[in-house]
């Protein structure tokens, strides 16, 4: 039995393959032109997720090298001023016309009338100081500001430099709790050791000039062990050698002698049955202070208004207020020095709330805080505020994530440092902040003003310094003006380390990115010559379809005809 194939039938067959047909030749055509693999994920699913892995990975790696980018020119920024300051400023170009030039010109000036005009050259080059580094900029931002970057990060406060509003010489106020260099209680009329009468006065002179133990309530150790001493020597002279005795005693020990009052004690022993040097009823323990050792004012306490802070002005009117009891070089602070009488205190160091400011007045207008040791705590509990502010400063961080791996650690929910690159730039990290142990300023610019007061201080015409104490100042200021340079070239090399880490971070992310195309290319871009075949051969497939296509067409239409 036959099968007729009628003409409808034979279209539809010939339409569906020249639609498949087509759609090859198109598809080919795709990957030709776009040198692509697939144009969809169901095309090649695995493939299409590599490719989307590596395309994430590119895109990231570009805003990474953004980021680097931004990372460089702030850091290169910040490198450009310390250099600048470095070169023109502190050393001088050709170490001419610098901050340490100025210092070695004026000091082998013969005559020394030098110094008043380097007192101004000190001042002008410690503010340029300032102006270039609050120059410093990336668009809007202050480059030293650390993490404040919209605010200037130096200020002036008459003579005060101030670091985003708090003083980089925090730690400068003692503690009220700490006497002064000048609060060592030497009556004016103390003799220089020495001169003393006898072994008596001479332990009381130790007493009042070394801060010695006192004759009036002490008795060294070895006392009995000396009675002892004496007992042994009364039986060892009783005994000499010789032929009746060929075996005497030892001749005993004599305890060492360390201090005056050893000598006093001493002297009071041996000569117990001699009243015509010391009172035998009266052991030194017992004996009277000297005449001159009654609490006349110190020699070294400052008259109270020239005082130079509340602490020193607690110390003078504590010492100066003494003159009913004797000294006691065992006092280490003030009359009722305790800072937790004080409501403020208890609260700042309990709650850590803010402390009252120094100039707090009541409703009439008076000052709330007029005495002295009080305003000495409250002073010294503001500066000790400030060195906090300031460490804290110097420890922030603005972190970046350069492409290093940016991970938290899992169980403190801390930042792992060696995964970000921090781009903070304190101010004082670069120019010091505090105070040393003598009290001096580690600040760079700080130094260079004190010094330019002390050189503005001397005599125009000889150029001798305004006082001694002054001069000791300058010179141990020359050597702290070193160290502080040190520290500033130490910090300056710190920073061109960060510039010279972010070039080779950049050239890395650039290797990075090549590396990462060179992937994407492997996983999406066909072979151009087996897309080229394919094209070729889908086309010759299309080409022929339409020739049967003519042929069925034309058959067809002159069959419909007849």
């Amino acid at each position: 039995m036959g099968f007729r194939i009628t003409t409808n039938m034979m279209m539809s067959t010939y339409r569906y393959n020249l639609m498949q047909n087509t759609g090859q030749l198109d598809s080919s055509r795709n990957k030709l032109l776009t040198q692509r693999k697939f144009s969809s994920y169901a095309e090649d699913p695995a493939a299409a997720t590599h490719a989307w892995r590596l395309r994430r990975s590119l895109t990231q790696n570009a805003g990474f090298q953004t980021s680097n980018s931004e990372a460089y020119t702030r850091i290169n920024t910040a490198y450009i001023t310390l250099k600048s300051i470095n070169n023109n400023l502190v050393n001088g170009k050709d170490n001419q016309g610098g901050v340490k030039d100025a210092i070695e010109r004026a000091e082998s000036d013969p005559s020394g009338g030098a110094r008043t005009a380097l007192g101004k050259v000190l001042k002008d080059l410690a503010e340029s100081v300032v102006f270039s580094m609050n120059g410093a900029k990336y668009g809007d931002h202050f480059v030293f500001s650390g993490n404040d970057e919209m605010n200037a990060p130096f200020t002036w406060d008459g003579k005060k430099l101030l670091y985003r509003g708090v003083n980089v010489n925090a730690g400068e106020v003692k503690s009220p709790a700490t006497p002064p260099d000048w609060g060592k209680l030497i009556p004016v009329k103390t003799p220089e050791e020495g001169k003393g009468a006898d072994e008596l006065e001479e332990a009381w002179i130790d007493y009042y000039r070394n801060n010695g133990l006192s004759p009036a309530h002490h008795v060294p150790d070895w006392v009995e062990d000396y009675k002892q001493y004496k007992a042994d020597m009364i039986e060892f002279n009783s005994k000499p050698a010789g032929p009746d005795n060929p075996s005497p005693p030892k001749e005993p020990a004599l305890p060492e002698e360390m201090t005056a009052l050893d000598e006093a004690w001493m002297a009071y022993l041996d000569t117990e049955a001699d009243p015509a040097k010391l009172d035998p009823t009266k052991a030194p323990d017992q004996q009277p202070e000297p005449q001159w050792g009654d609490a006349e004012l110190p020699s070294k306490i400052p008259e109270i208004d020239r005082t130079s802070s509340p602490w020193e002005r607690a110390w003078a009117a504590y010492y100066t207020n003494m003159t009913a009891d004797p000294p006691d070089p065992n006092v280490v602070c003030p009359k009722d020095v305790d800072p937790t009488q004080y409501d403020w205190y208890n609260e700042w160091k309990d709650n850590g709330t803010d402390l009252p400011p120094l100039d707090k007045t009541d409703d009439q207008g008076n000052l709330l805080y007029t005495d002295d040791v009080e305003r000495a705590w409250l002073s010294y509990c503001h500066d000790q505020r400030d060195l906090k502010k300031l460490e804290a400063m110097m420890s922030e961080t603005k972190v970046m994530d350069l492409g290093m791996g940016f991970q938290e650690d899992t169980g403190e929910r801390d930042l792992i440092q060696t995964t970000a690159f921090n781009r903070a730039l304190p101010g004082i990290a670069m120019l010091g902040y505090g105070v040393d142990a003598d009290g001096d300023p580690q600040n760079l610019v700080s130094i260079m003003m004190r010094l330019s007061e002390i050189y503005a201080n001397c005599d125009e015409e000889s150029g001798d310094f305004a006082t001694d104490e002054e001069r000791e100042e300058s010179y141990r200021l020359l050597d702290k003006f070193n160290q502080a340079h040190d520290r500033f070239n130490s910090a300056y090399t710190d920073v061109d380390t960060k510039g010279a880490f972010l070039q080779s971070n950049g050239t890395r992310l650039k290797d990075q990115e090549y590396n990462l195309k060179e992937q994407i290319a492997d996983v999406e871009q066909v072979d151009l010559a087996d897309a080229l075949l394919d094209f070729s051969w889908a086309y010759y497939c299309y080409s022929s379809a339409l020739k049967i296509g003519t042929q069925l067409l034309s058959q067809s239409l002159i069959d419909y005809m007849r």
